[in-house]
C-alpha cells in the first residue's frame, strides 16, 4: 500500500479544484454518509497490495505492487441527469494525473502510475463519486532492510 500521508500533500498542493478539501480514509465513511461536505473533494485510501505475479529477486526480495485510491465527490445538486458531474469528474482526474503521474512517493519506490477508474460509478442527487486508483512498486527487501542473497 502507498501511504496517504506521501498523497494527500501532493494533491492539495496541486490539484486546486478540490480547494485543499483531501483527506484520508478515516474521514470518508463520515463524509460518503452525511454527503453535507463542501465539494468537490478528495480522499486517499489505501489499496491492498496485489500478492500475485509478483517478480522475485532473491531469497529475501521481491518487488511489490502497490496501490492507492483517490476517491472523489463532485457536486451534483444542479444538474439531476449527472452530465455537470461527469464534467468535474473528469476535470478532477485530469488534476489528479498531472499531480500523480511520475511522483515518486518516497525513496525505494517507482513512480507513480495510473491504474484506472473503479467501475462502481455512483451517480447521486446530491453527489457523484468515482474512485480513481494510482500504483507504485518496491523492492520489499529495501524496506524491511533485508538483503537477499
Amino acid at each position: 500500500m502507498l501511504r496517504p500521508s506521501l498523497i494527500i500533500p501532493r494533491i492539495r498542493d496541486l490539484c486546486p479544484i478540490f480547494a485543499g478539501r483531501v483527506a484520508a480514509a478515516a474521514g470518508f465513511r463520515l463524509c460518503a454518509e452525511e454527503d453535507t461536505f463542501p465539494a468537490p473533494h478528495a480522499f486517499v485510501i489505501p489499496v491492498p497490495d496485489r500478492g500475485d505475479n509478483l517478480e522475485m529477486l532473491g531469497p529475501l526480495s521481491s518487488i511489490i505492487a502497490c496501490r492507492v485510491a483517490v476517491v472523489v465527490a463532485v457536486p451534483n445538486i444542479s444538474d439531476e441527469p449527472g452530465s455537470e458531474a461527469g464534467e468535474l469528474m473528469i476535470d478532477a482526474r485530469d488534476e489528479l494525473l498531472r499531480a500523480l503521474i511520475g511522483f515518486t512517493p518516497s525513496e525505494g519506490y517507482e513512480p507513480i502510475t495510473y491504474a484506472g477508474v473503479n467501475d462502481d460509478l455512483d451517480i447521486r442527487r446530491a453527489r457523484g463519486w468515482v474512485q480513481f486508483e494510482f500504483a507504485s512498486s518496491t523492492d520489499i527487501a529495501g524496506l524491511a532492510g533485508f538483503q537477499g542473497d
